[in-house]
């Protein structure tokens, strides 16, 4: 029943972005909706994020980032996504975390590197629901090293 419920509803719901400033990020309207932590939770585990966002040692917290290379020989580096403020993304706004994540830029105009996958199609309710649960995961403290995205090689023409 909740399933189908997702469902319906993500085809029909609005996004309903706030446009609070990082203090305010508590307050945002994705985290004032019963149940969208819980849906956020199932979306995470769906797209897989913990695969490159969860730490090779489980006892250095819940997608808080990884040292390790997303791409063996790269320097890309997935991002502590915990509401931690200065190693997370506490500071970040509901629209800066949908933007990430559908269009792969940081807040204001810094591209995220191309190994992290953007869901340019996805609903507005599954990016409410994300958000919610990201903002309700435990703060971790755990920095993690600067990316250096591969230079993009263009595509030949035959």
């Amino acid at each position: 029943m909740k399933c189908a419920l997702v469902l319906v509803a993500s085809s029909v719901a609005l996004f309903g972005c706030s446009s609070s400033t990082p203090s305010d990020a508590a307050n945002d309207t994705a985290t004032s909706d019963a149940g969208l932590p819980e849906l956020g939770e199932m979306f995470v585990a769906k797209r897989n994020c913990g695969s490159c966002h969860n730490p090779l040692d489980a006892n250095l917290g819940l997608l808080s980032g990884n040292t390790e290379p997303v791409v063996h020989g790269t320097e890309v580096y997935a991002a502590n996504l915990t509401p931690d403020i200065e190693t997370g993304i506490g500071s970040w706004t509901d629209d800066d975390i949908a933007r990430a994540i559908r269009e792969g830029f940081a807040p204001g105009v810094v591209p995220l590197c191309p190994e992290m996958s953007h869901y340019s199609r996805m609903g507005d309710y599954e990016a409410r629901a994300i958000i919610a649960y990201l903002r309700q995961i435990p703060a971790i403290s755990r920095a993690i090293p600067g990316s250096i995205c591969p230079p993009i090689k263009p595509t030949t023409q035959p």
